[in-house]
This record gives C-alpha cells, sequence and structure tokens, in this order.
C-alpha cells in the first residue's frame, strides 16, 4: 500500500465528505523472552501490522481500523466513515497547511534489537539474574520477562500531513519473592489483611526499560537496576506499619516526586478528560504554590516517553503546564484542541492503530527552584523543618480527579527533623486543589527517572516518566495501620 496513495485519498476527502481525514499506518515487531529461576523457555515473536482512519466532519469524529492493507479496504472504510457521520454538516472550514520540518530523533538507535541474536538476549537475562540472587539471601524465586519493541509508523492528513517515526525500545520485567523465615515478600501477590497469617506479603514489580537498541545492556546497568530492587524489597520485610494521621508529606526528587505530579495533576490538565476536571477553564489562575513549576516535555533524549512526532504527525514540544504556580496550558491532541479552541501541543498518542489518539501526558516532572543562596539546602531543610512526618522514596499508582491517592511502596517516619525508620502500607489522600497549594518547598535539584513505565488510559497504553525535584505537601491525609 503506497503512502502517496493513501494522501491522495486523505486529500480527496477534505472539504467534501469530511473536514479532516487522517490515516495512521502502523507496522510492528515484537520479541518476549521469558526467564524464569535460571532458565529460559525460548522466544515469542509477533508482528503487527493496520490503519487507523481517524475522520472528523462537523462536531462529530470517527474512528475506524483494519488489519487489511489495501487501498480497496481503506476506501471501504472512508465509505463507511461517511454513512456514520451523514447526520453532521460540514464545516466549511479548510484545514490549514501543515509545513513539514526534519525532526532529530531524541531516541536514536546504535544496535537494533533485531540484530541481535536470541541467544544475546538469554545471556542478558542469566547475567542479571545471577546479579539478582547475589544481592540478598533471601530471594527465593525470579521471573524475568525481556520485551523489545520496533514501531514504524506514519500518519498521512488531508491537512497536509505526512509524518514517518520509528520507535524503538527494549525492557525487562523483574518479578522477585523474597522471604524469610516468618515474613515474606511475594511480588505477585496482593498485601493480605493484617493479622490474618505470620507472613507479610506485598505485591511488588518493575520493569528495567530503555527508549534505545541493544546497546541499553552494554554497561550492565540492568544488573545494578535489579539489584537495588531486591535489596529495597529486602528492607521492606521488616518495615513498620506506617502511622495515620494529616501529617506533613515528603515526596523524594525523581519519579516519586513526579508519579505524584503524574497522579495529582497530570490527569486533570489532558483535553481528552478536560469536560470533568477540576481545572477546567483556569488558564491564567493560580492553582498551586509559587514554588511549583510542571513541564511536560516529549522531546527529551533518550527517555522513554520521547519521539520525534505523537501519532497524529504533530512534533512533540516542550509544554509549560504549571509555572510559578500559575496554570499556563492543558496537553491537547487534535480533537481537544478543536474542541477547546486551544493550541495543539504534540500530546496525541495511541498504543497502536485499534486505539484513536488521545491527549496524554509524555515525560513529566517537576521543576527545581534555585536556593536564594549556594549555603541553603532546600532538600535537607525540609526534612530538618518536620517534627513528624513521612518521606515518600517511591509511589504506585492511584487515582486522580477532584480528589486523588497514591500507594507508597517505600516510605520512613521523620520523628524530629531525622530519618527514623521505614514503614508501609501507607495510603496518601487528598483534595487535588487543597494540596497543590499546600507544596511549601521544592528542592533545588532535578532528578530524572530511571526508565519508564506505562500509563493506561482511553488510548491504550503509553510510554511515560515521571521525574522532579523533592517536594514537600504541608499536611497530607495518610491512611496507615500504626499508631
Amino acid at each position: 500500500m503506497n503512502p502517496e496513495d493513501i494522501s491522495i485519498l486523505m486529500q480527496e476527502c477534505a472539504g467534501k465528505d469530511f473536514d479532516f481525514a487522517e490515516a495512521f499506518l502502523e507496522e510492528t515487531d515484537e520479541i518476549q523472552i521469558p526467564f524464569q529461576n535460571g532458565s529460559s523457555s525460548g522466544a515469542a515473536a509477533a508482528s503487527r501490522q493496520g490503519t487507523g482512519l481517524h475522520l472528523f466532519r462537523g462536531s462529530r469524529s470517527a474512528y475506524l481500523y483494519t488489519n487489511q492493507n489495501s487501498l480497496s479496504e481503506i476506501r471501504r472504510l472512508l465509505a463507511l466513515g461517511r454513512e456514520i457521520l451523514s447526520d453532521s454538516p460540514l464545516t466549511g472550514t479548510p484545514q490549514r497547511v501543515i509545513n513539514q520540518t526534519p525532526v532529530t530523533n531524541p531516541c536514536p538507535v546504535l544496535t537494533y534489537p533485531s540484530e541481535v541474536a536470541v541467544s544475546d538476549k538469554i545471556r542478558i537475562l542469566r547475567d542479571m539474574d545471577l546479579s539478582a540472587r547475589s544481592a540478598s539471601s533471601l530471594l527465593r524465586s525470579l521471573s524475568l520477562d525481556y520485551f523489545d519493541t520496533d514501531q514504524r509508523i506514519t500518519v498521512i492528513g488531508s491537512d497536509g500531513t505526512f509524518a514517518q517515526d520509528r520507535r524503538v525500545s527494549t525492557r525487562i520485567r523483574i518479578l522477585p519473592v523474597l522471604s524469610s523465615q516468618t515474613e515474606s515478600l511475594a511480588a505477585s501477590q496482593v498485601s493480605s489483611q493484617a493479622g490474618s497469617s505470620p507472613e507479610k506479603k506485598i505485591g511488588y514489580f518493575t520493569d528495567f526499560t530503555r527508549s534505545c537498541g541493544f546497546e541499553a545492556y552494554r554497561d550492565g546497568a540492568q544488573n545494578e537496576f535489579v539489584q537495588t530492587l531486591i535489596r529495597r524489597m529486602e528492607r521492606m520485610l521488616y518495615a513498620s506499619p506506617a502511622p495515620s494521621g494529616r501529617m506533613p508529606v515528603v515526596f523524594d526528587a525523581g519519579s516519586c516526586a513526579g508519579t505524584f505530579f503524574h497522579e495529582a495533576l497530570g490527569h486533570a490538565l489532558e483535553s481528552a478528560g478536560l469536560s470533568n476536571s477540576p481545572l477546567a477553564g483556569m488558564l491564567g489562575q493560580q492553582i498551586a504554590s509559587e514554588a511549583v513549576t510542571v513541564i511536560d516535555d516529549g522531546t527529551m533524549p533518550g527517555m522513554y516517553g520521547s519521539s520525534c512526532f505523537d501519532d497524529e504527525g504533530f512534533p512533540r514540544q516542550k509544554n509549560i503546564l504549571v509555572e510559578k504556580g500559575i496554570l499556563k496550558g492543558y496537553l491537547t491532541d487534535r480533537l481537544g484542541s478543536l474542541q477547546y479552541q486551544l493550541p495543539r501541543t504534540g500530546s496525541g498518542r495511541r498504543q497502536n492503530y485499534t486505539f484513536a489518539p488521545a491527549s496524554r501526558m509524555s515525560n513529566t516532572y517537576v521543576a527545581p527552584v534555585l536556593p536564594a543562596s549556594e549555603a541553603e539546602n532546600p532538600d535537607e531543610e525540609m526534612i530538618r523543618s518536620i517534627p513528624l512526618g513521612l518521606l515518600m522514596t517511591q509511589v504506585g499508582g492511584g487515582e486522580s480527579g477532584r480528589s486523588f491517592s497514591l500507594s507508597a511502596q517505600e516510605a520512613f517516619l521523620i520523628k524530629n527533623g531525622q530519618i527514623d525508620r521505614q514503614v508501609s502500607g501507607a495510603i496518601l489522600a487528598g483534595d487535588l486543589k487543597e494540596t497543590l497549594m499546600k507544596i511549601d518547598r521544592v528542592g533545588s535539584r532535578l532528578v530524572l527517572e530511571d526508565g519508564g513505565a506505562f500509563c493506561g488510559a482511553s488510548s491504550g497504553l503509553v510510554p511515560t516518566t515521571t521525574s522532579g525535584a523533592r517536594i514537600r505537601v504541608s499536611e497530607l491525609s495518610v491512611g496507615g495501620t500504626g499508631a
């Protein structure tokens, strides 16, 4: 199927059948290699190809897709789209012609995974398994799953859009099980109710991710990564129950602070959910303390959420969402831009061709605040000034909206300005607007997330990162079972 033929079809639709028509062509190759308790059962390879059509007419849109890539099939989908949208009149407003400019790939590839033998990939897993077992004598079992993905996309729009991108990534999912004589921590199980068993079981898994080729494993970073994970889990075996009540909470620099903003703030600024967002219609207003500046940037080199273009062929860009507490912008895709008369931000993303694009975060971080003098250390001061509170060093996902919640994966009690002991089982909850205004400290050091994760929403799973400087919320509700 020639992209030039698709381009002609899209332009023929413009102003006649649809206000705008877009074709998303995808080819993806993936491989998975499971490795459990020291051995691999072999590799599974899969390929995916298909085309999605996004059609706009008046105030309505339709999305159709197919895995039968032929011009006759595309014409059939266009006819179906005309039928679906026939009740909506054309606006008569021509789409602005896009002038495509060259875009530098923020995630260049040195060695494509398809050029690497399966035996070399299994060797990486075997070395990683040995590194994990050397980290703790309490490790009882370990499951590793290797994945690499090579996605090629072409986006063709009736407004002249023609964008091509190739996204290569690799990741290893790590699921360990640690246990002692009376307590255990199993990555595949959800925490049991307190008192029901002498065992302590907490769900835990993580991914080692890189937005590049097989060169990701050259320096052995994956071995250090899994050792750090195992040692963290070992400490969790002996953590005390977290306290409950309202108290100051410090979110450590890196993915911890970034995940807080991703869940509490980021989703509320995506145009896909703006109709229900508590921050709708607040552009130019103060929504957070003056210490808060939040940025989403899909162009950051080597980051898991970066790419040349979004999934609508729009160049990725750096978007300042909040600046010194003032709401500066929302994240938009094409549909959100039309609905709310907002500029496009290169945030239209989707898992693959079977999903319609939606506005999504990419690499979201809270910017550091430089201290007034070199003698000041805001990162340390925000802990020294707390009589009783929590330091969060790793948080999991949660719920977002007018109220939000986050679960603590790793946390420490703060007593009299000092780190006292590790605690577990803390759940954080708060009102979005109230909590943003109670951020009274932001650190001076930006820490980027080591890897990344997937964020799930209406357009499927997309890779994201969450980073930032250390922050402090002066008061937050903490749910725990400890005193």
